[in-house]
Order: structure tokens, then C-alpha cells, then sequence
């Protein structure tokens, strides 16, 4: 493995000034960079990861706490992530959450040991919040989350739901559907994404779409007698022409549902 004392021998140059050049730092002659730059390449030079952390530089690491039972769409949100993240130079370290609060603070606690240059908390457990120990949030200098801040100041990415919902109905009604229906896993609580999706359909439906909504119970497989009873309450009296559903899960179930 090549170093930068492989390269200051190769080019007769001190340690110091490879380093600096290969840094980008200014001040030296095009010709010695030229010099220094073609060495490495040569040499097939690698920066030391570690060796800068030394020094005080970033690690050029994310890590990324997401878990088992999430949506798909966070899965792909992960995979746009790592493409994003690559493009810019960083290594994305993933951390699968499926064993409660104690497995989430260890992985906290592994990237802060690590000098991560930050979290991304992709983590929407369907069942309950999990929770992590302030005093251990504060180790994070970037902590970035999805739907809400995990920590007094910290970052988050919001997701507009009820946009989302009104460009579902847009849709189906540039398709010819006039009674458009909604089913969702319960309406949550204030700033919850089922209560934005709910608003989000009602203001692009119109007044007219109550009799069409169904509030179901808050589970992730939804069990086959809610799907009956929607579909007997949506369809069967409310004559829906189209249907949209919480997400993936609920409408597959509501798909089997109306072929039976």
C-alpha cells in the first residue's frame, strides 16, 4: 500500500508538501503539483480515512438508522440516498433497527465513537415511538430525520402528504373518475401523515367526498374483515369508482379484497 513517504521518495519532495499538494492547498509551482499528482497515480495512492480523522478532518461517513419493518419507500429513499451520498463523496453505514430503544441508543452511540460527519434517522416504526436519551442526541453535530426532528434544532425532511393525496385525486379525475374514495389506517394525530392525507383528499375531492372516506383502525396488515367492511361501505353503497389507500400494504389487501 503506497503512502505519502512512498511518494515524497518517489518525487524527492519532504512528506509536508505532498501532503499539502494532494490537499489542493495553494502556493506551489504547476509543475511540482503536476509532479506530485502523477506520482500518486502511479503509486495507485489512496488517502488514509483514519489518518485524517486524525488530523481533524471528516471521515467522509454518514450512518443511517432505519428499520426492519419500515415501508418500502423508505427503502428506496435509502437507495437514492446512497447514490447521492456517493456522488458527494461520502459512505453511507446502515444500522437496521429491530429490537426497540436499546438497539437504536447502541447504534447512536457507535457512530457518534466513530466520527461520523452525521445521522439520517429514516426510522418510521408503525407501532410506537422509539426513543433515544437527549444527553445522547447532543453527541450528533448533524441529525437529520424524516417527518419530524428528533431533537431541539435538529434537522428534518418533510414529506407534503396532503399534496400528495390531492394529486392522486387530480389524477383519477383527469382519468373520468367522479366518486373517488379514500381508505386510511385511521386519521393520527395533528402533523400525523394519515390526518395530512385526509386533509390533503377533502380539499381536492370537494365537500361531497365524506360519504367516500373510511377510517379504519391503525394496523400495518390491515386484517380481512376492515378490507370487507370498506369495501361494503365504499363500494357497495357509496359506489367509488376509484380508491386510494393508506399506502402499499393496505392497497394490495384492498386489491385482493375486491377481486374476491
Amino acid at each position: 500500500m503506497s503512502t505519502l513517504r512512498s511518494i515524497s521518495e518517489r518525487t524527492g519532495l519532504a512528506v509536508t508538501t505532498v501532503s499539502e499538494i494532494l490537499r489542493g492547498k495553494p502556493g506551489y509551482h504547476e509543475d511540482t503539483c503536476k509532479r506530485v499528482q502523477d506520482a500518486a497515480r502511479r503509486l495507485s495512492y489512496r488517502p488514509s480515512v483514519a489518518a485524517r480523522q486524525l488530523r481533524g478532518g471528516r471521515s467522509g461517513l454518514l450512518g443511517v438508522l432505519i428499520g426492519m419493518d419500515n415501508p418500502q419507500v423508505n427503502f428506496d429513499r435509502l437507495a437514492c440516498l446512497e447514490r447521492a451520498a456517493f456522488g458527494l463523496g461520502f459512505r453511507l453505514v446502515v444500522g437496521q433497527i429491530h429490537e426497540g430503544d436499546a438497539k437504536v441508543a447502541h447504534y447512536v452511540e457507535d457512530f457518534v465513537s466513530r466520527g461520523m460527519d452525521g445521522i439520517l434517522w429514516l426510522h418510521q416504526p408503525f407501532a410506537k415511538k422509539m426513543t433515544i436519551p437527549p444527553g445522547l442526541l447532543k453527541q450528533v453535530d448533524t441529525l437529520v430525520s424524516l417527518d419530524k426532528p428528533l431533537a431541539p434544532g435538529a434537522g428534518c425532511v418533510k414529506v407534503d402528504y396532503a399534496a400528495g393525496v390531492g394529486e392522486a385525486v387530480r389524477y383519477l379525475q383527469s382519468k373520468g373518475r367522479r366518486r373517488i374514495a379514500l381508505a386510511l389506517a385511521g386519521k393520527g394525530q395533528p402533523g400525523d401523515p394519515m390526518r395530512a392525507r385526509l386533509a390533503g383528499f377533502q380539499e381536492a375531492a370537494g365537500a361531497e367526498s365524506k360519504e367516500l372516506v373510511w377510517l379504519g383502525e391503525m394496523e400495518e396488515f390491515p386484517r380481512p374483515e376492515r378490507i370487507k367492511a370498506a369495501i361494503r361501505q365504499l363500494v357497495k353503497q357509496g359506489c367509488a369508482d376509484a380508491l386510494i389507500a393508506s399506502n402499499d400494504l393496505w392497497a394490495t389487501a384492498f386489491l385482493k379484497g375486491l377481486k374476491a
